[in-house]
């Protein structure tokens, strides 16, 4: 399914990642199932996010940002430099700081409010699509069968969305949630200005990056671009009379038991594609596994494969992301 080596460095050859290989320019691999390497290429001291960049495979040359404390899930080379104790120590302190919860749940009353305001602005999506749009004038359909998403849909949401001044959101928006949805701050600050929304619940940490809600991603346009991007995919739907979809999920996990996260869930058009990420066939290294199908109503859509381009650019997932509350 995805990029991998057919041989792979023995586990023997590397560390497994502590505080004290926080050292720029040490190269490793990710802890994952094709070991996926890179090295870092930066370490911030105030957030205690490190820089990793990938140097294989589909996102070759991409950086994730990751918090230092995570720095366990990382191999290194044992010739590796490490730092010196008391600067550890530091950053161990600064981590701690990081574990501080935030918690925000899902009120109706927001949900109501949030709701009325995406209705009114799905009527202006469906006035637009009558106008301009490139996917309705030439008769097409929303197919869920196909492996990838459509031109034309693309350019609409792509047009949509620059006519009120959010392109660049959604761009880093559908870019960061590609790339690794936990690097950075970027998704963080989606989940929790959807909190207040009451579209989901967050249950996660406190933001570590000062300027998480400054400029582009500053909590009035998270907002507008969190209605906007609901409100058009509500519109589209509705031309092609459409209410609810089918969707999967598949999971495999080392540990006994993968607890389905609450907020923003990755999931697929796809029964085969889920059955892949599931590795029910070959399960050997996961100790639990599952894929599950279920049906869900328009209005938990956020961003689909159809009409957003990057999720068709380096993998063909047929990915859905839903909103996700139990």
């Amino acid at each position: 399914m995805h990029e991998h080596h057919d041989i792979v460095e023995s586990d023997e050859l590397f560390d497994n990642g502590t505080l004290y290989h926080l050292v720029p320019g040490n190269q490793g691999r990710v802890l994952d199932g094709r070991r996926t390497p890179g090295y870092i290429e930066s370490f911030d001291i105030e957030s205690c996010m490190f820089v990793w960049r990938i140097t294989d495979f589909e996102d070759k040359g991409k950086c994730w940002e990751i918090p230092a404390e995570q720095i366990g899930s990382y191999q290194f080379r044992k010739s590796s430099k490490l730092l010196d104790g008391a600067v550890v120590e530091q950053i161990s302190n600064q981590c701690e700081i990081f574990k501080e919860r935030l918690n925000i749940s899902c009120i109706e009353e927001n949900l109501s409010d949030t709701e009325l305001l995406i209705s009114e602005a799905e009527e202006d999506a469906e006035y637009w699509l009558q106008n301009h749009s490139r996917f309705l004038k030439n008769g097409k359909n929303l197919d869920f069968s196909t492996e990838v998403g459509d031109a034309d849909l693309y350019c609409d949401l792509e047009d949509y969305l620059s006519s009120k001044g959010l392109l660049e959101l959604e761009k880093q928006t559908a870019e960061q949630y590609l790339l690794n949805p936990y690097s950075g701050e970027w998704i963080k600050g989606m989940k929790i200005v959807m909190a207040e929304l009451g579209l989901v619940d967050y249950n996660g940490t406190v933001p570590r990056s000062s300027n998480i809600f400054a400029g582009n991603g500053s909590k009035v346009l998270r907002k507008q671009y969190i209605i906007s991007r609901c409100a058009f995919l509500r519109a589209i739907f509705k031309y092609c009379k459409i209410s609810e979809v089918p969707l999967y999920r598949g999971v495999a996990s080392p540990i006994d038991f993968y607890e389905t996260p609450i907020s923003l869930l990755s999931t697929t058009f796809s029964a085969d594609m889920a059955k892949e990420f599931a590795s029910i066939n070959d399960s050997t290294e996961y100790r639990s596994c599952y894929w599950a199908k279920f049906t869900i109503p328009i209005k938990n859509l956020f961003m689909t494969f159809l009409e957003t381009q990057e999720f068709n650019e380096r993998y063909k997932e047929q990915e859905a992301i839903i909103f996700y509350r139990r």
